[in-house]
């Protein structure tokens, strides 16, 4: 498969031959797209591109009054297009900073690796934290002692922190625990929980606000500067163009420590060739009006800019394979004795405030909801936002088990879910059945949140380098059997229509529709000639953002 760019004074020329004249007015169409199988739209249709959006949809014949011979002319050559994809769940500046700033030290790992990772730290100042990234922090301990012991035997003259990626667990040694005041006889932090032994002394393993406020504090200590960030953010968004992104929803977990700044300088240099919808995370244990006041100053609403901040992300409850998403009834097996439920780090109370004061401001929430309880908790407060205004998008994220009258809810308020990545999902609902109670009666599928009419959006977990290219969701979506999505259309809307609805920008882009945003992913053929299980290895052709070519694939270069 070949797709061949030229201008229009080349394709006039064969063109002459055929039906149209060469024109020489100044060109209305900047670039027209012709001879591809437009996704939802008739066998012949073209499609015209003025000043980076869809000016034009229909046949070649009629718009040939609208062509200049500046026109640039995008043969596909029998090659399908559709909208561009959109990532609902990215971590860019979080991967930047933490990869500039993470040491080798993985949870019990090898000698080899804290001796490396020793050793890159004797190069620091003292002050300087030592950072580390390791999964399982509440299921396997150190023999023979605690994490904090652990920790302390490597490090015992430097803060450490080793965080449990986009889990807010952590374990942290002496020195850390001092950094952030946590004695034996400190009270926990709003929306947190340090875990003791039985003389109450700190283990080292702290959850939810204490966690995020290590976190904060390591990075602030690495110093980086503006021109490496963005080399880094030029490769990570390189990235989303080979796999046909064109617009994505940032986590903003370091929003008060740089991230906002940081979309501001990219945009204001004129390399920002991707949407980018940034999403601050609320902190339980800062002040509310102190968020908010921040939240007003930095609110842009101008979807004809590259870079969108209008919604807020808030991790309501812990996770299920941690045993701290919290749940309508106790765990079998708590995995805090004190917190036979789980974990709330925004109490129902403080949601349903939160959300109103949102709303009146302009912003809406993407909501990290695992457990049951807390499933229902965001649905309630949204149910209440929503009685003072319409207008702002609320989505749900990694709910496993709910009542069936809660999903109607969900439809009902217009909320939106996203699906993360699809193979983790099936492990953990099987582990989730194992130890829910018995009362819990409905799994979330694809095809349940389907037949309630809910819009459903997938994603990948887009953290420390762990995505999944829209292709690869959208196949395994279609390999569920009966509870995936019916058919190939469904499973694509679920990357292109329904995350610009659940960011409120299906106005702009999610479709090929005349006014939006000429957002464009080129593929050999329909996703429809695949199998299913195919449907990952499609060969992305070209990507385009605002109507111009941001990704071609390398042999479309060499022909060229």
């Amino acid at each position: 498969m070949q797709v061949t760019v030229y201008l229009l004074r080349a394709f006039c020329f064969f063109a002459s031959f055929l039906f149209l004249p060469p024109v020489a007015a100044a060109p209305n169409i900047d670039t027209l797209i012709i001879n591809g199988q437009v996704h939802q739209a008739p066998d012949d249709t073209v499609v015209g591109v003025t000043r980076g959006k869809i000016s034009y949809l229909g046949t070649l014949e009629k718009i040939q009054p609208l062509l200049g011979d500046t026109t640039q002319v995008i043969d596909l050559e029998g090659a399908a297009l559709y909208p561009g994809f959109i990532e609902l769940h990215a971590h860019v500046f979080d991967n930047i900073m933490f990869s500039h700033r993470i040491c080798p030290l993985q949870r019990l790992g090898n000698s080899l690796a804290i001796a490396n990772c020793v050793a890159m730290a004797e190069q620091w100042p003292k002050e300087r934290w030592v950072m580390g990234y390791s999964h399982g922090l509440l299921d396997t301990l150190p023999k023979n002692s605690h994490p904090r012991q652990w920790l302390d035997k490597h490090f015992p003259d430097r803060p450490v922190v080793v965080s449990e990626p986009h889990s807010l667990i952590a374990w942290l040694n002496t020195r850390a625990l001092e950094r952030l005041k946590v004695t034996r006889y400190s009270l926990d932090a709003k929306g947190g929980r340090v875990l003791r032994d039985s003389q109450h002394y700190p283990n080292g393993i702290v959850v939810g606000a204490i966690a995020e406020q290590a976190l904060m504090e390591a990075v602030q200590s690495h110093p980086m500067t503006f021109a490496s960030s963005l080399t880094s953010m030029q490769e990570i968004q390189t990235a989303f163009h080979q796999q046909g992104i064109t617009s994505l929803a940032e986590g903003g977990s370091l929003w008060q420590v740089g991230s906002i700044d940081f979309w501001l300088a990219v945009l204001d240099s004129g390399q920002l060739d991707v949407r980018v919808s940034v999403r601050p995370r609320l902190s339980p244990y800062r002040g509310v009006n102190e968020q908010l006041v921040q939240l007003k100053s930095i609110l842009r609403n101008d979807f004809a800019s590259s870079l969108i901040i209008n919604q807020v992300k808030i991790s309501v409850d812990g996770q299920y394979h941690l045993g701290t998403a919290r749940l309508n009834s106790p765990y079998l097996s708590p995995a805090i004795a004190s917190e036979e439920k789980g974990l709330f780090y925004f109490s129902p109370t403080e949601l349903n405030t939160w959300l109103q004061r949102l709303q009146a401001l302009g912003y809406g929430a993407y909501l990290i909801t695992e457990g049951d309880a807390a499933v229902e908790a965001a649905v309630y407060s949204i149910q209440n936002a929503r009685r003072m205004s319409q207008d702002q998008r609320f989505t749900l994220t990694d709910m496993h088990f709910v009542e069936p009258n809660v999903l109607q809810l969900i439809h009902k308020y217009d909320v939106s879910v996203n699906f993360t990545e699809l193979h983790d999902r099936r492990y953990l609902s099987r582990q989730m059945a194992k130890e829910l109670p018995g009362s819990v009666s409905e799994k979330v599928t694809l095809a349940s949140l389907s037949r309630h009419g809910i819009s459903t959006a997938l994603s990948s977990k887009g953290y420390n380098g762990g995505h999944q290219s829209p292709l690869a969701q959208i196949s395994q979506s279609l390999q569920l059997g009966e509870h995936g999505f019916g058919s190939v259309s469904e499973a694509i809307d679920s990357y292109t229509i329904e995350p610009a609805r659940a960011l409120g920008i299906e106005g702009i882009t999610g479709s090929i529709v005349l006014g939006k945003s000429a957002d464009f992913v080129v593929m050999e053929r329909t996703l429809d000639e695949f199998a299913h299980e195919a449907i990952a290895d499609a060969v992305i052709l070209m990507t385009l953002y605002q109507g111009k070519v941001v990704y071609e694939a390398e042999e479309l270069k060499q022909s060229l």
